[in-house]
């Protein structure tokens, strides 16, 4: 296989070659960087590039004597390069195979091997410090892959402390229980350290947003040309893909109108191949950009209420399973529920990673998910066993922990990617409907509960919020929940009601300063993006492919999973609610 540079350093060379050399024609330089992406770098040749720009730039050469020796200078530099990261990635293969020989040899259980033990947790530390070490010299995807993998081993070595604290330390605890809790550890600190990691293509986080600008930008750019409508068609398809990955898991309403809107786009799509009158398809074009539009703005809103009716309270979420007996009878129906907020949590998470490009974050969230995804053959059948008397609590409740942990971790990494404002402004309206009666303001609790974590979550000073609205907000929620708490008497529904409607007006008024705030911030970008349109050369930051701060969006802001490709477009596909 073609050996390829990870390192984001040859990006840099765009930077140099454009401000140091000005006059060299940009096209060459652009054959220079396609003549690389082809070359296997066979033969080393000793050059300095910068040594040769600054040359180049003290006396100007004609193209066919700039081609040969900018092209020199890259291959020296990419063979330089390409011998660091052979080096570097030997030695941390080396100390993978160091983690899988001590994981496999270390004998149950493990706290009668102190000794190996020990080693164990200093190997996989080490090879912690060589993935951060090295990540942010990388480009965006290899780096991401490094922070994932890093993040893994962290709360594995965190969990395998806690299952030896937990198990081996008791001796109350069967050797099966305490075998099983600490297999799964192993198991996933193995998982870490495989031998395919860096072989796997991971996809580019952010997909969402780029495609959909991608084709928004098409549309407008061919308004007086001829559209090529076979790719406008590919690309719809694969949006309205990741469309219909949320709406298999949103809620009723919501499924309902992301099939609609996707049926518009790929019925127009359709029309596009159709169409042969210029005017007609310059009206087609204007249509499907309005149709995409709406298709974001509705899978956006989607995901927001999919992010509160998951994370409002995710103990209940959890205790509807764990708190089965034999006697109930819908064990069967208590695991499909639980199944179907598994998929929720996890679709939420794969569409936060398609509408980022913070590597870091995106790749947490990605640990998270490979978390709660690896519970799910422990976790069920643990509580199976436990409810028909055959299995061990203490093990269900370690499951559970973990589990809850890593979702509230998750919670976390969203909320610092979601829009703030557009998640207060579905909770104002949310707990709204829910202010005018005792039944539902339990749940007009949870509501603003979430929009409170949301925000210890963030920055209160830039999200421009005033200390004295958040008090008022705390307080009325603390009221309001002590009100409920209270045994219903005479006046206890007026009191209720009282403290619900004032904690539903404080989120109001939040909701519209994270608004304004929003606003404020759009029209800053706005103004920053006119003053830097003056170079015509391209800069670092059109070079470079890192998480540079985007364009505020009123979007979740995180490859999805080939798995998700093969959702059915049939509108008529049931939804669940």
């Amino acid at each position: 296989m073609e050996q390829r540079i990870k390192s984001v350093k040859l990006y840099q060379i765009w930077k140099s070659i454009n401000l140091k050399v000005k006059n060299i024609d940009l096209n060459i330089v652009q054959k220079v960087e396609n003549e690389l992406n082809d070359n296997n770098f066979a033969n080393e040749r000793e050059s300095n590039l910068l040594e040769t720009i600054d040359s180049l730039h003290d006396r100007p050469a004609k193209s066919s004597d700039v081609f040969p020796r900018v092209f020199s200078a890259y291959q020296a530099l990419c063979l330089a390069i390409l011998k660091q990261e052979k080096e570097r990635d030997s030695k941390l293969e080396d100390a993978f195979k160091q983690c899988r020989r001590l994981t496999l040899n270390l004998k149950l259980p493990a706290s009668h091997n102190i000794t190996g033990l020990k080693e164990l947790v200093q190997a996989y530390k080490k090879v912690v410090r060589a993935l951060l070490k090295t990540a942010d010299g990388l480009r965006p995807k290899d780096k991401g892959r490094h922070i994932l993998l890093a993040d893994q081993i962290n709360a594995s070595l965190e969990l395998l402390i806690k299952a030896i604290a937990t198990f081996e330390a008791d001796d109350k605890n069967s050797s099966k229980t305490t075998q099983t809790a600490t297999e799964y550890v192993l198991g996933r600190l193995l998982w870490c350290v495989k031998d395919t990691h860096f072989d796997e293509d991971a996809n580019d986080c952010g997909q969402f947003l780029e495609v959909m600008d991608e084709v928004l930008d098409a549309l407008e750019g061919n308004s007086s040309s001829n559209p090529d409508v076979g790719k406008l068609k590919s690309t719809c398809q694969t949006l309205l893909t990741h469309a219909m990955s949320v709406a298999h898991v949103a809620l009723q309403q919501d499924c309902q109108d992301i099939f609609y809107i996707s049926q518009k786009v790929l019925s127009r799509a359709e029309s596009l191949c159709k169409e042969e009158s210029a005017n007609l398809i310059n009206l087609q074009l204007g249509a499907l950009a309005d149709n995409l539009l709406q298709l974001e703005i509705v899978v956006n809103n989607a995901l927001l209420r999919l992010v509160l009716e998951v994370f409002a309270d995710v103990d209940a979420s959890i205790a509807k399973l764990t708190t089965a007996d034999k006697d109930s009878g819908d064990f069967e129906k208590r695991v499909s529920d639980f199944d179907m907020y598994v998929d929720r949590v996890m679709q939420i998470g794969l569409f936060a990673i398609a509408c980022s490009s913070d590597v870091k974050r995106v790749s947490s969230v990605r640990s998270c998910l490979a978390s709660i995804e690896s519970l799910e053959p422990e976790f069920v059948p643990s509580v199976q066993a436990m409810v028909s008397g055959k299995g061990d609590a203490e093990l269900v409740k370690f499951f559970e922990n973990h589990w809850k942990n890593e979702v509230r971790r998750l919670e976390t990494l969203l909320d610092q990617l979601i829009d703030p404002a557009a998640f207060a402004q579905i909770v104002a309206t949310q707990v709204t409907a829910l202010q005018s009666s005792t039944l539902t303001a339990p749940k007009l609790v949870l509501c603003a509960s979430k929009l409170r974590n949301l925000i210890s979550h963030l920055d209160a000073v830039e999200l421009d919020l005033s200390s004295e609205l958040i008090k008022k907000f705390d307080f009325y929620l603390a009221e309001l929940r002590a009100a409920l708490e209270q045994p219903p008497c005479d006046k206890w529904e007026r009191r209720v009601l009282e403290r619900a409607r004032l904690l539903s007006k404080s989120v109001q008024v939040i909701a519209q300063e994270l608004v304004d705030h929003s606003i404020t911030v759009e029209s800053h970008w706005s103004e920053s993006q006119t003053q830097t349109k003056t170079a015509s050369i391209p800069t670092e930051d059109e070079i470079i492919p890192e998480e540079e701060p985007a364009r505020p969006r009123n979007l979740l802001n995180p490859s999805f999973p080939e798995s998700v490709r093969d959702l059915p477009l049939d509108i008529t596909e049931s939804c669940r609610g």
